[in-house]
């Protein structure tokens, strides 16, 4: 679990700085919107990541409750 978590900030960490660092380095239009476009992508990457790891811990969790509405 935590291994996944850091990799999730790892990717948004590294979208963020990518992206600034574009915007304030990079003259050309072109490549500029495209170190952007690879920075947005690691950090919707990085959140996607860490949602998978939170949905997943709670359907564990689900399963191991073992909640039946049926059952009286």
């Amino acid at each position: 679990m935590m291994r996944e978590t850091i990799m999730g900030l790892a990717l948004v960490t590294i979208g963020v700085v990518i992206s600034c660092r574009g915007l304030k380095t990079i003259s050309d239009d072109a490549w500029r919107v495209l170190v952007v476009v690879i920075g947005l992508i690691c950090i919707i990457l990085g959140v996607a990541i860490s949602h998978w790891i939170v949905k997943l811990l709670l359907f564990i969790l689900l399963l191991m409750l073992n909640v039946d509405p049926n059952e009286s």
